[in-house]
């Protein structure tokens, strides 16, 4: 851990370290909160998490620069094939050939044949076309893998999802909206069916989004510039900051079917009117979830929320002074819990602002189902841009998502 993220946790212990004093006199004390330890206890809280946030993301910057800085050239090639691959090697730079064209390529479309010599099977065809309607330069391994990690990084509800690698145009998955439970029958007896098709996205089509990115040619004809990690930490975490934003809030069509936009059986109004959400909203969505779901269910939330559940308080020894129900993560990379699970806040969830707007979300992102294609593409477009003499690149990939299972969430909104 580096001085600065060292410097940015202590602060954030220290902010923290407040809120668990306030809380801990106030429970000694068996009383509630005061005006002034209520706006106290938030200022803390606010502190906190904000240098904590910004420790996390120093933190997985630097995480990354170590990793790259680790091989002194050419950080995205590095892993060699086996020995027995067909694909010709170029020795001098210990790059496969497939890789040396792409870095030749991003400088100039006309790939030198010496460097597609050998090529085989997906990565011929891929240096043999340059143009989107033929289908664009596949990325290389390497660099996909980086583009990946980069946005799977920035988008903290795909990585509890369950995500289906394909290569399919399209398939089927089932989808359940109804509480049809098992019940005992007579020999010969009626079944009750269960209901099919409830978002009417029982088929996932990966569907292509495209990022573009303006290179000047000046860094692309600078040899000490590595462009392929300027790109992968661009487009990767665009990508990833998208991605989100749709699983939120996806319309369905050509887009997933985002959670805000699913229609779910388990929805009610808050107890208090506007943004006056209650204690009783978080303990009473934390039940009405079924067991099944509960274990490993998660909390969604918008910032506006969060910063009304901080001082929550649990019934037990009295109405409002209980156990509080939020707890604070001193740890990097641990998300804070309220009531034992995780609480994410989605930038992509927006804070309400009229009645029937969700103030949050508790269920099994487990039960989210995305179908992904992890291939890149990128298509090169030295003309657009040419009058300020730059170069565009398109960066293109597919993917698509849906809630499955209408049972594994609820949904609290403002009244």
């Amino acid at each position: 851990m580096s001085p600065e993220v060292k410097a940015l946790m202590a602060k954030a212990t220290a902010a923290l370290g407040r809120v668990e004093e306030i809380r801990k006199r106030i429970v000694d004390e068996k009383r509630e909160l005061t005006a002034e330890e209520t706006e106290n206890l938030k200022t803390a809280v606010a502190e906190g998490r904000s240098f904590k946030a910004q420790a996390e993301q120093l933190h997985d910057e630097a995480q990354l620069k170590a990793d790259i800085d680790k091989i002194p050239s050419m950080p995205l090639f590095v892993d060699k094939k086996a020995a027995s691959d067909t694909i010709s090697v170029n020795p001098q730079a210990g790059m496969y050939s497939e890789q040396k064209a792409f870095r030749s390529w991003l400088s100039n479309p006309n790939v030198p044949v010496e460097y597609r010599s050998g090529l085989v099977s997906e990565e011929g065809k891929a240096w043999g076309e340059t143009a989107d309607a033929t289908g664009g330069v596949t990325v290389p391994e390497q660099m996909a893998t980086f583009v990946i990690t980069k946005r799977d990084a920035a988008n903290l509800l795909r990585q509890r999802c369950t995500v289906i690698s394909t290569q399919a145009q399209s398939f089927t998955i089932p989808t359940f909206t109804d509480t049809t439970e098992p019940s005992a029958v007579p020999e010969h007896g009626a079944t009750a069916e269960s209901t099919m098709n409830g978002w009417g996205k029982v088929r996932l089509t990966p569907a292509k989004y495209r990022l573009m990115a303006k290179i000047s040619t000046d860094l692309l004809d600078d040899s000490s510039v590595n462009v392929e990690q300027f790109m992968g930490n661009h487009v990767g975490t665009r990508f990833g900051v998208s991605e989100e934003d749709q699983i939120m809030n996806g319309v369905g069509g050509l887009n997933p079917i985002g959670l805000l936009t699913a229609v779910f059986t388990n929805t009610a109004d808050i107890a208090g009117a506007t943004d006056a959400i209650a204690a009783e909203d978080i303990t009473e969505a934390f039940y009405t979830l079924k067991q099944a779901y509960r274990r490993d269910a998660v909390w969604i939330m918008p910032n506006l929320t969060i910063q009304e559940i901080v001082n929550f308080r649990g019934m037990e020894g009295g109405d409002g002074t209980g156990p509080f129900l939020w707890l604070p993560s001193f740890s990097l990379g641990v998300p804070d819990t309220i009531l034992g699970r995780a609480l994410l806040e989605s930038e992509a969830f927006a804070d309400p602002t009229a009645n029937g707007d969700a103030m949050f979300m508790f269920g099994s992102l487990e039960t989210y189902y995305i179908a992904d294609r992890k291939t890149f593409g990128v298509t090169r477009d030295p003309y657009s841009a040419i009058s300020t003499d730059e170069v565009s690149f398109w960066f293109s990939r597919r993917f698509d998502g849906t809630p499955t299972d209408d049972n594994a969430f609820v949904r609290y909104n403002r009244n």
